[in-house]
């Protein structure tokens, strides 16, 4: 759990993370930050063991901070592929009729 550790104690993102994600988390296995001749672009890899989550093995997030910014000024994600029921993004709720 040693990527789940660090993440969740770094004090600019332990507040980004659930308990949810936490249970994730400790499927991670290893992050790697990619970049490239234009230092505007950059992607992170996150590589995760088997788990009951989902069937990606790998996660990637690309940054993309146009010029004289801060912040990135778009994004683009890997799709999740989510086992059935196991979507941590998702809150099934039940609705009683009386």
């Amino acid at each position: 759990n040693y990527w789940g550790t660090v993440l969740t104690n770094c004090d600019n993102l332990s507040h980004v993370f659930g308990e949810k994600d936490k249970d994730i988390l400790k499927f991670l296995t290893s992050i790697v930050l990619e970049t490239s001749a234009d230092t505007e672009v950059f992607t992170l890899r996150f590589t995760f063991k088997d788990n009951e989550y989902f069937k990606n093995k790998e996660l990637t997030k690309k940054f993309v901070i146009e010029e004289g910014k801060d912040f990135p000024t778009s994004t683009e994600g890997t799709v999740i592929e989510w086992n059935e029921g196991k979507n941590v993004t998702v809150k099934i709720v039940e609705k009683v009729i009386n």
